[in-house]
């Protein structure tokens, strides 16, 4: 048997008749928001433009007709009056059919009196002030109002207490002023804005100057979403605050800078938001500085295994931040691998004899570098042909500045004069940023002018 698919004609005209069936010639029909008193725009033509808003009250010809087109997700309340002003009938909760499948509404209950066109959120109570399942307008000053609930659009006015529809999937037609093509966020006390805040919640994204598509709701923190977001930052230089996008979600940050970039701070996550940095240039640097004052909130700050000094990535690295907001409200470090060394230029008064000569040229300096691993810096020299006079006790190198070091225990280090036999340095880190070689007593030739080093020691750090 052949299913139907056929469906009745829908009446073209609205006709306004009285009691006994009779068109009402100069009728008069008002149209309000269902369940208001705030009068609602309908429209004479089906593209909804404001140009062809239709007056209220709507005046019907002398047959009693009139051309009403209504906006798509909008409940309505129409008030008939005869051409005397005296009321015929009133019919509240008229809902508007679209011929596109616009959205998904639900029905809401206010927790305050909402508008058309505002963002509300569906409050859990604690932390926030509101009531668990209603709805308020949502701000970017707090998370719980923003970031972590459900979000829709209001499409008609609801009173504080009352039930209304509010649209969660699809689309919100009726706004006013919208960029096409440009991403809407969570503003405060319910509004749109194109600048992403703070607590930086994505509603949606402009298709035309009075629509908006609606963003899909995030699973929450609690659910447990292992889907990663990726972003890629570009921005090089000082950052105070890495702004990172909404959601609950672990986050990967990708740093394709062109020169080097220091992070100061990172908007503040959800509790337990993992966030992965990696260098994804091969070829650049990303410094990440502790507790550092520049970071703006104090909840936006980074907490390093090291406290002084960065801690960088280079081609390979990687930084993994788990957001801490039951303790300091911080970002802290859970894992870094540096990836690459880091080879700082040479620098003449990295050099310096406690005795005698000791020279060290641009060119004899092969190498000096660094990587760090936890709380150990493993440093790295090459010092090819220095310049040395016999009369030399000790060298001071200067350590990579910024850091604090700790005294460790004394190591030896094997220099190789030329035209001699090796010599024997005890070095030892000096709390105020340098490593001092000592030079031993041992065959030390006449003829020798000439010394080169090579060593990799570990250094503590605070």
């Amino acid at each position: 048997m052949a299913v139907a698919v056929g469906t009745l004609a829908p009446s073209p005209k609205f006709v306004g008749v009285d009691d006994a069936g009779n068109p009402i010639a100069g009728g008069k029909i008002y149209s309000y928001y269902a369940g208001t008193t705030t009068p609602a725009p309908t429209f004479s033509d089906a593209d909804l433009d404001v140009s062809h808003v239709n007056t209220n009250p709507i005046v019907l010809d002398s047959a009693g007709r009139a051309t009403i087109f209504l906006q798509p997700g909008v409940s309505y309340k129409f008030i008939l009056l005869n051409a005397a002003d005296v009321q015929v009938w009133s019919q509240d909760n008229i809902a508007a059919v679209s011929p596109l499948q616009t959205g998904i509404d639900t029905l809401a209950t206010a927790g305050e009196a909402l508008a058309p066109g505002q963002v509300a959120y569906l409050a859990a109570g604690a932390p926030g002030p509101g009531v668990a399942g209603r709805w308020y307008r949502a701000d970017s000053a707090n998370a719980y109002s923003s970031t972590e609930p459900t979000v829709g659009m209001v499409t008609s006015p609801i009173l504080a207490g009352q039930s209304g529809s509010i649209r969660v999937v699809g689309a919100v037609t009726g706004l006013s002023g919208l960029v096409p093509g440009a991403n809407y966020f969570v503003g405060t006390a319910g509004a749109l804005t194109v600048t992403r805040p703070l607590n930086g919640r994505l509603v949606g994204v402009a298709d035309t100057t009075t629509s908006l598509v609606l963003s899909a709701n995030p699973a929450s923190a609690a659910a447990g979403s292992s889907a990663a977001a990726v972003i890629t930052v570009t921005t090089a230089g000082l950052i105070p605050t890495l702004p990172i996008p909404n959601g609950t979600g672990p986050l990967v940050v990708r740093m394709a800078a062109a020169a080097l970039a220091t992070i100061q701070g990172i908007a503040p996550g959800l509790p337990g938001q993992k966030l992965t940095i990696i260098e994804a240039t091969n070829v650049q640097q990303v410094d990440l500085l502790s507790m550092s004052a520049a970071a703006g909130n104090v909840n936006q700050r980074l907490y390093n295994v090291v406290q002084t000094g960065p801690t960088s990535l280079k081609a390979g690295g990687v930084a993994v931040y788990v957001y801490d907001a039951g303790g300091l409200n911080v970002w802290k470090l859970v894992s870094h691998q540096q990836g690459q060394w880091i080879q700082l230029p040479y620098a003449a008064t990295r050099y310096t004899a406690a005795a005698g000569a000791w020279d060290v040229q641009a060119a004899d300096e092969v190498y000096y570098g660094y990587s760090i691993a936890g709380c150990n810096m493993s440093l790295m020299a090459i010092i090819n042909t220095s310049s040395i006079s016999l009369s030399t006790g000790s060298l001071s190198i200067a350590l990579p500045a910024g850091f604090a070091y700790q005294r460790t225990s004394s190591f030896a280090v094997i220099g190789s004069p030329t035209g001699s036999s090796n010599e024997v340095f005890l070095a030892v880190v000096q709390p105020s940023g340098f490593l001092l070689l000592l030079r031993l007593a041992g065959a030390w030739a006449p003829i020798s002018d000439s010394m080169g080093l090579a060593f990799t020691i570990m250094i503590p750090m605070t």
